[in-house]
């Protein structure tokens, strides 16, 4: 009769350990419901309307940026909307700041961008009370034309050189030979005076700029590229 009792307290012990390990494993799963610890969140502020604060937590897309409440459930608290698409909106974010731009009280948007190529987009928001947030295209700066290289899509040549230069739309290039080996090759943009060529390999720059005729001039040789339908 003894053993039967301790054998009673024992499987009692085991039954009230797996109901804490159980409790236990409740906890561990509310705790994963908290969509703050699922990578999305890019950043962090306080929002300030009104004389009410409210610290929020960013998300970004290409196409907005979005304010979520501080607490474990996923409450939208306002956002914004770009003016463009971002295509690289997550890779590049930069920051972003809800002080006030202009001197009301009440917290504006400022979101940054610093692009691999090394362009920053800055666009800006102000606070509006009808209205919410206004896009200030006059206080934010876009790299120009961003995105279209029409101009320059095709092939320049290096006359007497042998070497050739082809610029697709997608921003990316290549240096050629007459075999159209690849030499080099890396990323581009666009400015108000030509295009900058990144190289992938070094890291340099070369910045070629577009003169009246519509060539380009290299600007740390003075050498000149012509646009040609085909490598002779």
């Amino acid at each position: 009769m003894k053993r039967r009792g301790k054998n009673a307290a024992f499987f009692a012990q085991v039954m009230v350990l797996c109901l804490c390990l159980a409790a236990c494993g409740n906890s561990d799963d509310a705790a994963g419901d908290d969509w703050r610890t699922t990578g999305m969140v890019v950043d962090s502020g306080t929002i300030t309307h009104d004389g009410d604060s409210v610290d929020v937590l960013v998300t970004v897309s290409e196409s907005s940026a979005a304010f979520y409440r501080d607490i474990p459930e996923q409450v939208l608290f306002d956002s914004v909307a770009f003016p463009m698409d971002i295509p690289d909106a997550e890779q590049a974010f930069h920051s972003i700041s809800f002080d006030d731009l202009d001197g009301d009280g009440e917290s504006d948007v400022w979101v940054s961008f610093l692009h691999e190529n090394g362009d920053v987009t800055d666009l800006i928001w102000i606070w509006d009370p009808e209205e919410r947030y206004v896009y200030r295209e006059d206080l934010s700066a876009i790299p120009a034309d961003e995105g279209d290289l029409s101009d320059y899509a095709g092939l320049w040549e290096y006359p007497d050189e042998k070497l050739w230069l082809r610029i697709y739309e997608d921003a990316t290039w290549e240096f050629v030979n007459d075999q159209e080996d690849v030499l080099e090759y890396g990323t581009l943009w666009e400015d108000e005076n030509g295009v900058t060529l990144h190289f992938d390999g070094s890291g340099d720059t070369l910045q070629l700029d577009r003169t009246v005729s519509g060539d380009l001039i290299n600007s740390v040789n003075g050498g000149m590229l012509f646009p040609t339908e085909g490598i002779r």
